[in-house]
């Protein structure tokens, strides 16, 4: 099979190097809801379905529907009976970043929740403000005011609108299924001072994303955390396989700018950060450089305050 032409590769041969792929960080836009299984289901198995008549074989929880009706177009299941989570979740074999809790669960049982070293997003709905806030303090968890009519169906349908956007956002005011029974400025404001994720429903407006907190950072913080570090190694192996650098303070340099215009294309230039600052540097001993990377806090929800003053003629 005829590979090239003769005259062509005298003159100039050339080797191709095959540039590694980007990193994956497909699964932080994949969730798993822990809900109560129907009699018939084992427990303790994570299932992936594509659909809500799908999950309903699973179970009877209606939260998990509002991921669907959001944009998800797959969901991982795991029922059980208990929120004693580590052994279940230690044996996934599909990564995801955001693990929602349904109303199935008692706020008792939400507080006996183990996770073992899950270490991404937990979200939970809560009837009491108390419990809410006290939820919502902990690192990487998302808080939620309901009534004891909706459940976790406004926080289930947030989190599906989050993941199944094609980029990170804050889903600003966006439109919610359900009245969770906030009507007044007095309560926004009180849930706003606690950092607890809320609807607030208008008349003119209906039922509105009023504020979106993961452990009192912005919704995306984590996930533009996480991201932001699986492509930044990415981009470091990249750079490493295909220009097979020396140990040099000339190399770390470009290595280290390289880092900087990968990052700022992906995340500056597309408004997500202020900046990305990557610092690469050399230790005493070989083998081994130092990468120091500084990002500002991902944007929250807009919320404005200000004064109307009228001027005399």
């Amino acid at each position: 099979m005829k590979q090239g032409d003769r005259l062509l590769d005298y003159i100039l041969k050339l080797d191709v190097k095959t540039p590694t792929p980007d990193a994956s960080t497909d699964y932080l836009r994949q969730v798993c809801v822990a809900v109560k299984p129907k009699s018939s289901v084992q427990t303790g198995t994570i299932t992936k379905v594509i659909s809500a008549p799908a999950a309903e074989t699973l179970t009877a929880n209606k939260d998990l529907a509002q991921l669907f009706a959001a944009g998800m177009n797959a969901v991982l299941v795991l029922p059980m009976d208990t929120l004693d989570l580590t052994e279940a979740l230690s044996a996934a074999t599909v990564p995801f970043n955001t693990l929602l809790i349904s109303s199935d669960f008692s706020k008792s049982e939400i507080d006996a929740l183990d996770v073992g070293d899950y270490n991404g997003v937990v979200g939970a709905a809560f009837e009491e403000q108390a419990d809410a806030k006290a939820f919502a303090t902990h690192k990487n968890r998302i808080g939620w005011k309901t009534n004891a009519t909706n459940g976790a169906a406004n926080l289930f349908y947030a989190v599906g609108a989050l993941l199944s956007a094609t980029e990170w956002n804050n889903q600003q005011y966006i439109e919610l299924p359900k009245d969770d029974g906030i009507a007044d400025t007095g309560t926004a404001e009180s849930l706003f001072a606690d950092k607890i994720s809320f609807a607030l429903t208008s008349e003119q407006y209906g039922t509105r994303l009023a504020f979106f907190a993961v452990g009192g950072q912005a919704i995306i913080a984590p996930y533009v955390t996480k991201e932001l570090i699986n492509n930044l190694q990415g981009a470091a192996l990249r750079y490493l396989t295909v220009n097979t650098p020396q140990y040099t303070l000339t190399q770390a340099k470009r290595l280290e700018d390289f880092l900087n215009q990968d990052a700022a294309k992906r995340y500056v230039t597309t408004g997500l950060l202020d900046y990305v600052r990557a610092e690469v540097s050399l230790t005493k001993s070989n083998y081994e450089g130092s990468v120091s990377v500084r990002i500002p806090e991902p944007s929250a929800l807009w919320r404005l305050k200000g004064v109307l003053t009228q001027e005399a003629n």
